[in-house]
């Protein structure tokens, strides 16, 4: 698997997991959410667990295995939000879901740090 492809995955998901960090509390969210999870799953998951990077490949497995468990975590934590009633809860329930965006833009620059070192590596 080509490693631009990767990076740009990676990028790509990056840019929407922002767009969607935007919409909490709005209208769009839910659906929004839906898509990226798409995405992910047919993107950057598929190119992620195919790469191949070396000595990192154990701390990439990891990586991508707890991307792919906030993913969905994400989705459920949405519809969650989505349905809550009281003022209170719907506030913890959007400060939940900034966590997570939050957790999964951390996976996404370890990743592209790893991928920089690996590009890095076999220039060499």
């Amino acid at each position: 698997m080509a490693l631009v492809g990767i990076v740009e995955a990676i990028a790509g998901y990056s840019h929407r997991l922002g767009q969607l960090q935007q919409l909490l509390g709005e209208d769009g969210m839910a659906s929004h959410a839906a898509e990226l999870q798409q995405f992910f799953q047919q993107t950057v998951w598929i190119r992620i667990t195919a790469a191949d990077v070396g000595q990192r490949q154990s701390r990439w497995d990891a990586i991508a295995t707890e991307m792919y468990r906030d993913m969905r975590l994400l989705v459920v934590e949405v519809n969650f939000a989505k349905s809550a009633h009281q003022r209170d809860t719907r506030q913890q329930r959007l400060e939940q879901l900034q966590q997570r965006i939050e957790r999964l833009q951390g996976f996404v620059q370890l990743l592209q740090s790893l991928m920089a070192d690996e590009v890095t590596e076999r220039a060499l």
